[in-house]
């Protein structure tokens, strides 16, 4: 298991590095207003993407948890389910370059974006086939193929062409590429991952709607922020605080994939062994509080020295609001940490609706709050719906130990 455990962190770190150091290459090269627009138009596509994703993840995880000899049958519906919803997606697409997105530039940048995110969708499934199958160091050695394709790429295009455009193409291509390689792999180690039925992708979706809207309340709660910024303080306030926002998304990155391979054992423990179960939710949450605590710490302490040196003088104001960020990435850890626990104890319906109450919060309460107290408002209105979610979830762990103590 603690090998397992490390690959994984290893592979999941490059996957996160490299993401990490693109979006601050492409910051210091574009500055915060060219930056603010990329991010700007990435997270409208993101949130469009968020129909593919549908929580695929977490279901198949725990599916395989419950039923390991399912898991290919499981791979199968779910990349049926996948196409289904993509094809919707592009319906979607369209609309929305009829009606919702006049000018050419502006289409161009959101569909090069749109088609970056299906990709990186697509990319994550195939990854799942080395998850169910235990093979961590194999999905290391393609992390570190694929994140080296993705620097590459990017890194050649801005060294050479500064432009917007430009930016959209290589992202774009770098995560067709990625997703390519991935499923190549997953064919040679293990098996090709073929669709099944469409009655089976449609019974996935049908079935797999409480784990879909929990996806889509968090990518909303990450991307909403970008297009709220945008409209009311303008694409260079939104440049710094995405600058920001993409170094805790970034590390954020790493807590569902660790909640991912640590869920099939507490969902075991939980079904199977209920009485040591307790100790191994305590030390789960634990983990994860302790990753967050170490990068908030390190985000407090060197604040200037982390925007000077990643990011330029252009983004100096950034650095009043590290630690903030760093309150922020700590909050977002436990989150997971104490969700996970919730979903092994079956009250994944529970956690949803907490999640929606927490994204109806920060956006009602932080789209007042920005325009009294601009971006400070927006951030103390984020730390508040993360402690206020925290604490719901701490309330319904608590109360489902004493109902089953009880029984």
């Amino acid at each position: 298991m603690q090998l397992n455990f490390l690959y994984v962190v290893f592979s999941y770190a490059l996957r996160l590095g490299a993401g990490m150091a693109v979006f601050v290459i492409i910051a210091r090269f574009l500055g915060p207003e060219m930056f603010g627009e990329f991010t700007y138009w990435l997270s409208i596509a993101t949130i469009l993407c968020m129909v593919v994703n549908f929580g695929f993840g977490t279901m198949v995880l725990k599916s395989f948890g419950d039923h390991p000899s399912a898991a290919g049958n499981m791979m199968s519906a779910v990349f049926t389910a996948k196409l289904i919803l993509t094809m919707a997606v592009c319906l979607m697409t369209l609309l929305s370059l009829l009606f919702l997105i006049p000018d050419a530039q502006s289409r161009t940048y959101f569909c090069l974006l749109l088609v970056a995110q299906v990709a990186e969708s697509f990319t994550e499934f195939f990854n799942l086939g080395f998850r169910v199958r235990g093979q961590y160091k194999q999905e290391a050695s393609l992390s570190s193929a694929t994140s080296l394709v993705h620097i590459v790429v990017m890194l050649s295009t801005l060294f050479t062409v500064q432009s917007l455009l430009a930016v959209c193409v290589a992202f774009a291509c770098s995560r067709l590429l990625g997703m390519w390689l991935t499923a190549m792999y997953i064919a040679h180690v293990w098996q090709r991952v073929r669709p099944g039925s469409i009655k089976d992708g449609l019974t996935v979706i049908k079935s797999g709607w409480s784990y879909a809207l929990e996806i889509k309340l968090s990518t909303l709660y990450t991307q909403l922020d970008a297009v709220i910024i945008f409209n009311l303080l303008g694409a260079t306030t939104l440049g710094i605080y995405q600058a920001g926002m993409k170094l805790v998304l970034g590390v954020c990155r790493l807590s569902p994939v660790l909640a991912q391979l640590v869920l099939p054992r507490v969902s075991y423990a939980y079904t199977h062994l209920p009485k040591t179960s307790g100790l191994l939710f305590f030390k789960t949450f634990l983990g994860f509080c302790a990753i967050g605590l170490l990068a908030m710490l390190a985000m407090t302490m060197f604040a200037d020295w982390i925007t000077t040196t990643l990011f330029g003088a252009k983004f100096a104001a950034l650095s009043q609001w590290l630690p903030v960020f760093g309150a922020i990435l700590w909050l977002r850890f436990m989150e997971t940490g104490a969700g996970l626990i919730l979903v092994a104890k079956n009250l994944q319906a529970q956690k949803v609706l907490f999640v929606f109450v927490q994204l109806l919060a920060m956006i009602t309460l932080g789209y007042l709050a920005i325009q009294y107290f601009g971006l400070a408002g927006w951030l103390g209105v984020n730390v508040g719906a993360l402690v206020f979610v925290l604490g719901a979830y701490f309330y319904l762990i608590k109360k489902c130990s004493i109902r089953n103590g009880a029984a």
